[in-house]
């Protein structure tokens, strides 16, 4: 897929399928966008729109719930997100204070921290075509 942001809504036409309509979304919250990323079962697009904050849209009904990491308050900030979909997880963030692994909730709702690896994390990488994640940890980096 490939999605385009433009004056507050997103286009998401399909690469591999030309006779599928571009999608239009709109949404209430109009804020930069740092990153956008579909759900690998396409149901899902979390939006990353500040450097604490993940926005998740359901597809299917276009609610839209936001993702803050832990410790906020604290200095923590996110460096990226990734779509796992595992039975754990489905939506992974890589914060400073570590890997914060959420499962969705229901529609509307928030998505449920199921896990918090708590480790400094200064910068990562990830393969997709692997499903491989890489992060560069600890406090002695840079």
């Amino acid at each position: 897929y490939l999605i385009v942001y433009k004056d507050g809504s997103f286009a998401v036409s399909s690469l591999s399928d030309k006779t599928i309509p571009p999608q239009r979304i709109d949404f209430v919250r109009r804020a930069p966008v740092l990153a956008a990323r579909i759900s690998l079962d396409r149901k899902f697009m979390a939006v990353q729109r500040s450097h604490t904050d993940v926005d998740v849209i359901n597809l299917v009904d276009r609610s839209e719930v936001a993702a803050t990491c832990k410790g906020k308050g604290q200095g923590n900030m996110v460096h990226g997100f990734v779509w796992v979909n595992t039975q754990l997880c489905d939506l992974a963030l890589i914060t400073k204070s570590g890997l914060e692994l959420l499962k969705m909730a229901g529609s509307g709702e928030p998505p449920k921290l199921v896990k918090h690896e708590k480790r400094i994390i200064c910068w990562y990488r990830y393969l997709h075509s692997a499903r491989l994640l890489v992060m560069c940890t600890g406090r002695d980096y840079g």
